[in-house]
């Protein structure tokens, strides 16, 4: 998806369709009218800003540079697949259950003692615990010990936490991307 609409904005820019000073939508518009998360608008947009396709103010809407036109440029070889994409985008929001999120909180928060409130134990609330690993054994047939579960403040800490453990069993690479410089690249006992 990144690709296509990077290079259908690409060859309007280069045909004449956008002109030079025409404003785009927004990424958030754009990602509505297309259907589409708003990362993959934001990567596409980033991508032709580097190129020299698009011009970004503060506060002000995406427009479109003025290039001189020219061939169109070869196609992008394709890079390498990888099984898991660590590409942080934003989800469509608007399918976000708030009623139900904001019942559950309601919920949560009334039969909560006042010690819940305070900062709780490192791996996490023990009730949530409990909970995971009642879910676990009963969607997806995994049994494990609430012990043996760690909640994280997300995606971060947790790729961090991981990265860690690799580190103290040995490991030296995670994961290595040649075009690119790698999120965790070569691992090092200390922080990067």
């Amino acid at each position: 998806m990144r690709r296509s609409l990077r290079e259908a904005l690409r060859a309007a820019i280069q045909d004449g369709r956008l002109r030079a000073g025409t404003a785009l939508p927004s990424s958030r518009r754009l990602a509505t009218d297309l259907g589409v998360s708003r990362g993959v608008v934001t990567d596409a947009y980033d991508q032709l800003v580097a190129e020299g396709y698009l011009r970004v103010r503060p506060r002000s809407a995406t427009v479109v540079a003025a290039v001189v036109a020219s061939a169109p440029p070869a196609p992008e070889p394709a890079g390498p697949s990888w099984r898991f994409d660590f590409n942080a985008v934003t989800p469509d929001l608007r399918m976000f259950p708030r009623r139900t999120w904001i019942r559950a909180v309601e919920r949560a928060l009334r039969d909560a003692p006042d010690a819940a409130l305070d900062y709780g134990h490192h791996l996490g609330r023990i009730e949530l615990r409990i909970a995971l690993s009642a879910y676990l054994a009963r969607v997806r047939g995994v049994r494990v010990d609430p012990s043996r579960i760690v909640i994280t403040q997300g995606f971060t800490q947790a790729l961090d936490l991981l990265c860690r453990v690799l580190v103290e069993r040995g490991a030296t690479t995670l994961a290595w991307r040649p075009r690119r410089t790698p999120s965790c690249g070569r691992l090092s006992g200390r922080r990067a």
